[in-house]
Parts: C-alpha cells; structure tokens; sequence
C-alpha cells in the first residue's frame, strides 16, 4: 500500500503541475471477473477504478467475454460497497467488443439492427455504471471510415497538415433512404464518362472514355461526390435515351396494329410477305406458309401486336430505370452525411438514459455518457472530429428535452451533464504517423496539445485517458516510457483546473511481469506528491538502530520492494509460484 503527501521534501525535486493523486485512476482487465479486478485495483493504491467488459451479448468470464450482464444485483452492491468502505470512485468503460454507436456495417453502410445493438450495450453498461455508484460510462466512437489526409468539407479544411497513407482509407457513398453502402472510392478508385464529340474530319460523332479519380484529383468531399454523380447522370442520360427510343418505336408499332386493322386482305398479305423479305424474323415466312388465308392474317396481327407489347415493356423498363437512377442521385450521402446523423442520435439517447438512471436511482454524482477518440482510420478519432459529435449529441439531447416541455437553459445545462468526451492520448498521438513527413515530433506535439487545449477550454471533455506509446500502434506503454507528451499535457489539465478523472490505462501491460506498472507511470509522470512512505509527516523517521531517517521518496519505490531495492526473500502475487517457506504450521500463507 502506498502513502501519500501533498508536499515536496527534497531541495531539488523539479516543480511540476500536478493532477491530484485521487483523481489518477487505473482500469481493470476488461476479460476478468470485474468484482475480483476492483478489489486487486484497490490494493495497488488506486483512488479511482475504471471497470471494463469485453464481451457482447451473452458473456462469459471463463472465455474472457466478459459483459455487464454476468454480475448481479448483489455483485453489483458489493462494488458499491467495496469501493465506498475504501474511498475509492468508479467509472465503467463499456464494451470494446462495439465500434460507434452510427450502426456502421462491414461493408461501409449502415444498419438500424447494428445501431440497436450497439445501444443496448450502451444502456446495459450505463445501468450496471449506476448501480455500483460511477460517473463516466466510456464508448468508442470510431464512427464510419474517412480519409486520413487534409481535406475541405463545408468549406472548411479538416485534418490539416495530414496525408493520406498509401492509397487512402476507401471512402462510402450510401443511399439515404436506406442506409446501403454503394459506392466506395479512394485515390486508385478510377471511373469513366463518356465524351461525345464530332469528328471534324468524317463529319461523324464519336464517343471517347474520359478517365476520373474523385479520390485523387478532388479537393472536397462535395467536389468528389459531384465528379461521381456526374458519372451516374452520364447513365441517367443513357436510360432516359433509351428510353424515348422504345417509346418511339413502341408509339410506330401501335400505329401499325391499327393500320393493319384498316386493311383490305391484299395488302395485310403484301405486307406480312414484305416483313417475310426484310428478314423481320422467321415468323412472318412461316404465316406464309399457311394454308388458309385468314389463318395467315390472323396470325400477322398476332406478331405485330406483341411486337409492339415487347416494345412498351421495354420503354417502360428504361423509363423506370431512369427515375430510379434520378431518385438515387438525389439521396446519395456521404458517410458523414449520413452517419453523424445516426451517431447524434444514439448518444442523445445514451445521455437520456443515463439522466434517467441517475434520477431513478437518486445518485449524488451524476452519470454521463463519455464517447472516446478511438483510431485515426476512423470518423471521430481526431479531435476536431470529437468535439463535433459531443456538440451535436448534445443539441440532439436539447431538442428531446424540449419535447418533453423542458426550458432550453435546463435542457442545455442537462445535455452538458450527461454528455462529456473522454480523451485518450495514446490514440490522440497515433495521428503522428499521418502528420507531415517534412515536420518534427514538435510541431506534431504543439497540434496534439492545441487540440487538447482547445477540447478541455470548451468544457467537451469531462474524463481523461493517459496512456504512451511511440506513434505506430496503442501499446498502452507506462507513462514516460513512450513519446506521448502526457507532462505537458498535465500543464493544460492543471491550467484549465479539470475536474474530472485521469484513468492510466493498463492495457496488456497488466496481464504480464509489470503488475501496476500504468499507475506508478501516472503517478511518476503526472508530478503526484508521492512521498515519504512509513511517514506522515516531515520530520525524520526514528528507524530502531539506525538514529533518525528521512522519509522516502520516489527512487526508493519505483521498482522496490516494501520500499528495499534489495531482493525479497518473500514474493507474492498471481504470478509467483506459492512458497512454503512463510507459512503457519497449518501451511496458511503468511499474507
């Protein structure tokens, strides 16, 4: 167990801004038993725990599918109680096992049964969050795919100084009317229009393929959709041609039927043998065949009458094809069009829900839904991107309120309450590898902290996600261990007095040799008071046999063992084989 001080001891310690010990927390192991991880997490020190879950749908902690749903209510009272009896706040990370709360499909569209889904492991998360007694119920928003290079969207430049990596992320087209992915392109996405000129040489129209790449010659996302939409009207035209077409031909047949019918016998016949002679088909020689005359001409009238059915259908096919193809263009959206919509939505949703809950259960720290910065490879992993969904999730929260007969000042002080980001620096800095080649980690380090600034200054963030790496992938390194700039971006949480929890997320680290590694990182990096420990005071430490000591400091902990740097004689721990060298007569362990 470790001890805690507010004050600095040593001459030469290096004044740094501080996030107060109790609002620094760890996470579980989202595959574990969660009543066992909270109660582990409070004996590395924690003040704060995150409790996490991986599995969707119908759990299982044996297969590490852990979901809310597997704890009961008297599990879930036990939480509050353990975590209450040791002063020690919850918050609840839900699921991993969900991506977004759009409904986005595999295949770059979007369903209203996926986004049902992902809401009822939402809710389900929120509701177990509140009956242990947390505050932030964390969900990934990875969104829908986009492009990771700059681009215009509304006349703005989004993802600034960024490149694409390779060919680019496969952007998506989808019918807003359903949802359906279809059309995705990227910058070797290649289209053709044709280009019909007049040959001044022949005096003849001649078509020629004119090659297009939205994903690559495009500045804007509306500049792209038009460049495709021109492809599409180059087929609306060929329908519609089409169309007129058959309606001429079938408009001559009709005329012909009633012709035929208005002739005298002689020239039904002269007309059926010159159909027979033009090659009109073989059904016209063999009516010649006949051996009755009325036979033949019955039948004549027969073949011209279909003929001129076959060609109504098909007028009638090219002219629906035709508005068809209109109505589509007309409904085609883009990803974000679409998508930011639906995200809007799910998360007013959330926070209603998680409004309610706190109501219903009469909680004194409200809980609130905290969408978090997941990859850059999708929409809402770059700051700017989160900022948006929080804004629009909560006007979308407002308008519900509003409904229900609420003012607009409540509604809006309720839509903040109970929709807040979380965000996490480790997927903040994985944009390091998008940024432009030409700068340094230190123009890349003064984007990531602006943008850090900027989200905190505007109240968007309410829960806070340390973790290192070094820009390539989310290995959840200790802090301090990777490239992460987590002290400066402590300044801006100290400058802009955050309220909320920093949670040092352990990742895979948790699971190996490095027990509690991500918190003591927190601590060591994020300037923590940890110091004297066996000490309450600053005064020297009377040590039997050894005069008066000072407390301890940090280098006496860090990698130590009770405080010794010296070797145990006695381990403990779930990864240490059991000895018998402590125990009573009875063989129970000493600990």
């Amino acid at each position: 167990m470790y001890e805690f001080e507010s004050g600095y001891w040593h001459a030469l310690d290096k004044a740094r801004p501080q996030v107060e010990t109790s609002k620094i927390g760890y996470t579980t192991s989202s595959i574990k038993d969660q009543l066992e991880e909270l109660k582990a997490k409070i004996f590395t020190g924690a003040s704060h725990v995150e409790l996490g879950f991986s599995g969707v749908g119908k759990g299982t902690i044996a297969g590490g599918k852990v979901t809310p749903g597997l704890f009961g209510k008297d599990q879930r009272e036990e939480m509050r109680q353990l975590s209450k009896v040791n002063e020690v706040s919850l918050s609840t990370h839900a699921t991993t096992g969900i991506m977004g709360l759009s409904g986005v499909t595999e295949r770059g569209g979007f369903s209203e049964n996926a986004r049902k889904n992902a809401m009822d492991e939402i809710k389900q998360a929120i509701e177990f969050n509140a009956d242990v007694g947390g505050s932030a119920t964390v969900v990934h928003v990875g969104e829908f795919n986009r492009r990771t290079g700059e681009w215009i969207e509304e006349g703005k430049t989004v993802r600034q100084g960024f490149i694409d990596y390779g060919e680019g992320i496969p952007e998506t087209l989808v019918d807003g009317r359903t949802g359906d992915a279809v059309i995705s392109f990227n910058k070797k996405s290649r289209f053709e229009i044709p280009e019909i000129k007049i040959n001044p040489e022949t005096g003849h129209a001649e078509i020629k393929p004119i090659e297009i790449s939205p994903g690559r010659d495009a500045k804007t996302v509306e500049e792209a959709k038009d460049q495709i939409i021109n492809v599409l009207r180059s087929q609306v035209r060929m329908e519609e041609g089409r169309s007129k077409d058959y309606g001429r031909r079938w408009e001559s047949a009709e005329k012909t039927v009633d012709l035929y019918d208005k002739m005298p016998d002689s020239q039904k016949l002269e007309m059926i043998r010159h159909y027979a002679e033009r090659g009109k088909g073989g059904e016209f020689e063999e009516i010649l065949k006949l051996p009755k005359i009325e036979d033949a001409l019955k039948r004549g009238k027969e073949i011209l009458k279909r003929e001129a059915e076959i060609l109504k259908t098909e007028a009638e096919g090219f002219a629906m094809r035709h508005i068809q193809y209109e109505k589509f263009i007309d409904n085609l959206k883009t990803s974000k069009q679409y998508g930011l919509e639906k995200t809007s939505d799910s998360l007013a949703e959330a926070g209603m829900f998680a409004m309610q809950q706190t109501k219903d259960k009469k909680l004194d720290k409200p809980i609130f839904v905290a969408p978090e910065n997941i990859f850059p490879e999708q929409y809402g992993g770059h700051p700017e991107e989160l900022k948006e969904i929080v804004i629009k999730s909560r006007k979308r929260m407002q308008e519900l309120l509003k409904e229900k007969g609420m003012p607009e000042e409540k509604a809006k002080e309720l839509s903040q309450t109970h929709i807040k980001a979380t965000f996490d620096t480790g997927h903040a800095y994985l944009w390091r590898k998008y940024f432009d080649p030409k700068k340094t980690d230190k123009d890349f380090n003064k984007w990531m902290l602006d943008q850090a600034d900027d989200l905190v200054r505007s109240k968007v963030v309410g829960h806070v996600h340390v973790t290192d790496n070094m820009g390539y992938a989310d290995d959840h390194l200790p802090m301090g261990e990777g490239k992460v700039p987590i002290e400066r971006f402590t300044e801006i949480l100290s400058k802009r007095e955050f309220k909320g929890n920093v949670i040092a997320e352990a990742g895979d680290r948790d699971f190996g040799a490095e027990p509690a590694a991500a918190l003591r990182g927190a601590w060591k990096t994020m300037g923590s008071p940890m110091y004297r420990v066996d000490s309450m005071s600053d005064l020297p430490i009377p040590s039997p046999g050894m005069g008066r000591q000072m407390g301890r400091g940090w280098v006496d902990i860090e990698q130590s063992y009770f405080g010794r740097t010296t070797s145990p004689t006695y381990l403990v721990g779930e990864k240490i084989v059991p000895s018998k060298d402590w125990v009573f007569w009875t063989e129970v362990p000493l600990e």
